[in-house]
């Protein structure tokens, strides 16, 4: 029987103050855990900082041979920071990959 993955849900306004904060949720998560899913829909505002801090976390699980993966509702606001930082590749995902869903989510 598969295992569940720990979901982290991400929320509100999220920026640079929240960093150190993240990135030890992120790295506690990675450690625990051999599949971790985060979810996105519940912000209000995200900055590079996170974005940097999400592509980092990703790397650190694929070097461990883990899975961590990001859920973002296709039209929210992680998808528009990711375009504002000029990270969303013609294919949909850029550095950062992400599992889209929604209206538009094969865009």
């Amino acid at each position: 029987m598969a295992r569940r993955a720990h979901r982290l849900e991400l929320g509100g306004d999220l920026g640079l103050r929240d960093a150190e904060s993240l990135r030890g949720q992120l790295l506690d998560a990675v450690a625990a855990h051999k599949s971790v899913e985060i979810g996105t829909g519940g912000l209000t505002a995200i900055d590079v900082s996170v974005i940097q801090l999400l592509i980092g976390a990703q790397k650190l699980a694929k070097a461990r041979k883990q899975r961590l993966t990001i859920t973002a509702p296709s039209d929210g606001r992680l998808r528009a920071a990711v375009e504002r930082a000029g990270l969303l590749a013609v294919s949909g995902n850029g550095p950062l990959e992400i599992n889209w869903h929604g209206r538009d989510a094969a865009s």
